[in-house]
């Protein structure tokens, strides 16, 4: 990057003695550095390159250097060239796809009506993976629960995140969430008790603190895909509705989402976060989810759908997606 804004300079016309002072002395003096690095001198930090060729004359010398001198240590270019050697296959090995541990969560008391595993993913790298359930308890509350699965660089950096959602006549009336990462557990649990949400925190079972929302919630806000696919099941059309979404450290807030019903069956929902779009099945499971991260988008995709008895088909006056239709190819 360093060597493209460089050659950037000379194409507009910056001398190459000018690039080179403030590609380092200058960098150095603008951070306030200069007493450290930024010049070959005694005392202050060894870091140079040594190339073959005058970059006074061709700033491109700069790419390949011969030496690298890092903190005073020596390294020639075979050691170069092993190191990025060895690089590489670390990379090559990192990017195969490993095994995660997408077992099903644990169910409670009552009929299964949906279960799958739904996989997010961005640029073609996994960000989680999903066992899901809705379940119908013999009250006749709806139970969401999943267990997502966070990959991390190795199966023990993983983040394991548990939630359930239980939901009776459209609105939230307990949860539970667990996220266990790096030897620690956060959870969350929320209970409605005379019209208010009660939220506790605990980290590693110690208690943190315990709040109060007077809002209707309808959902959770954590990344677990059943959130969309509890919302896909809203009686309403359109509409603002409230949501609890939790932050780092189990840290959460009120916030509304709104639900707009698109030509084809699409659900797009409009959050703090950024947009989400949804395509449902027939039988009530999420088909195809995209939603804006960031400046980026993530795409989940979802398989292995059991349905016993027809699933949990949408509610009257919604339309299910088209078998097959993905979000790429309508919008």
């Amino acid at each position: 990057g360093l060597h493209d804004e460089l050659a950037a300079w000379r194409r507009a016309g910056v001398p190459a003695d000018a690039c080179l002072r403030a590609a380092t002395l200058g960098a150095a003096r603008a951070l306030d550095l200069a007493d450290e690095r930024g010049a070959v001198a005694p005392g202050l930090a060894a870091d140079l390159i040594a190339v073959a060729g005058d970059p006074r004359e061709d700033l491109a010398v700069l790419r390949r250097p011969e030496v690298v001198v890092l903190r005073g240590r020596v390294l020639r270019r075979a050691e170069l060239d092993a190191v990025l050697e060895a690089l590489a296959a670390r990379h090559a090995d990192a990017a195969q796809p490993r095994e995660i541990d997408a077992r099903p969560p644990a169910l409670p008391d009552g009929e299964l009506l949906l279960a799958g595993t739904s996989t997010t993913s961005a640029v073609g790298a996994r960000l989680a993976v999903e066992s899901w359930a809705v379940v119908r308890e013999p009250a006749g509350a709806l139970a969401f629960v999943g267990r997502m699965v966070i990959p991390g660089a190795t199966e023990r950096d993983d983040a394991v995140v548990r939630v359930k959602q239980r939901v009776e006549r459209g609105r939230l009336v307990e949860f539970r969430v667990t996220w266990r990462s790096g030897g620690h557990e956060l959870l969350a649990r929320g209970l409605v008790l005379g019209g208010n949400l009660r939220v506790e925190r605990r980290v590693d079972g110690g208690f943190v603190d315990n709040r109060v929302t007077s809002a209707r919630v309808v959902a959770l806000d954590v990344g677990s895909v059943t959130t969309p696919i509890l919302l896909g099941h809203l009686r309403e059309r359109d509409g603002a509705f409230p949501v609890l979404r939790l932050h780092e450290g189990l840290e959460w807030e009120a916030v509304s989402w709104r639900l707009t019903l698109e030509e084809g069956g699409r659900h797009a929902f409009a959050t703090p976060g950024g947009a989400k779009l949804a395509l449902y099945r027939a039988d009530g499971a999420l088909q195809d989810l995209v939603e804006q991260r960031g400046s980026g988008l993530t795409r989940t995709f979802t398989e292995d759908v059991e349905a016993p008895g027809g699933g949990l088909p949408l509610p009257e006056g919604k339309v299910p997606a088209e078998e097959g239709a993905s979000l790429v190819e309508t919008r």
